[in-house]
């Protein structure tokens, strides 16, 4: 009686770690949209104040810089965000580019991730991508399993 019990309660944790990793696997770019946010979608962290910053979009923009900026200081040759936009474009991304987008999905708040989403920085469908090149479709990390879940709730299909 007692080893149907233990089984049961065996079972039910596989079970459970089961239904966590489902829930913790980054789904595939195809369910995700390939367009730029349109110009209307804009806005960055300057966008409320009475005087706000010229827009930067696409390659030179500001979210993508400011996580540049506070994230890769120790770099021996400093990134930026023009480089990181290329990255997210690279079809084989070099040991650098990777490092940056690991340093963008591990340090990016998810409000960085929309804004530059909002400032034409990729597409969801190229944030998706650059997270499957570095390793991180599936995990059990807390923090990176929470992006992956938020990342997922963005599929069109």
């Amino acid at each position: 009686m007692e080893s149907d019990t233990g089984f049961a309660e065996t079972r039910a944790a596989r079970e459970a770690w089961e239904e966590l990793g489902k829930r913790n696997e980054l789904l595939p770019p195809d369910h995700f949209k390939d367009e730029i946010a349109p110009p209307s979608a804009y806005y960055d962290h300057t966008s409320h104040w009475p005087s706000p910053g010229p827009r930067r979009s696409g390659p030179q923009s500001r979210a993508l810089q400011d996580v540049v900026n506070g994230c890769c200081q120790g770099w021996a040759e400093r990134p930026t965000g023009a480089e990181l936009y290329k990255a997210f474009r690279s079809e084989k991304p070099t040991a650098r580019e990777l490092a940056l987008l690991r340093t963008w999905f591990i340090e990016a708040t998810v409000g960085q991730l929309l804004e530059a989403w909002a400032q034409q920085a990729y597409s969801d469908r190229q944030l998706v991508k650059s997270i499957h090149r570095i390793g991180f479709s599936r995990t059990d990390l807390p923090r990176a399993a929470h992006r992956i879940r938020i990342i997922n709730s963005w599929a069109v299909r």
